[in-house]
């Protein structure tokens, strides 16, 4: 389905899967509606990473976010 970035107090971002499976506990892990934060909604990682590499810029920004072996998401930027 896509992944989920929930930026919350001083710029701190959690990343959650999204899945048919998984929305109810991702919506119930989300911080209070009264604290301040922005939900932004990205489409889903890509499985072939040879294939994202090669698309890459040679010039300018990139943001990567990944899944590690723990199924945590992670995120650079350069």
């Amino acid at each position: 389905m896509g992944i989920l970035e929930e930026e919350y107090v001083q710029n701190a971002s959690r990343w959650h899967r999204l899945t048919s499976d998984t929305i109810d506990t991702v919506r119930a892990a989300l911080a209070p509606p009264r604290s301040p934060g922005r939900v932004a909604v990205w489409p889903d990682l890509a499985s072939d990473t040879a294939a994202v590499l090669d698309a890459l810029p040679t010039e300018g920004l990139i943001e990567a976010v990944w899944q590690d072996s723990d199924g945590q998401a992670e995120k650079a930027s350069g």
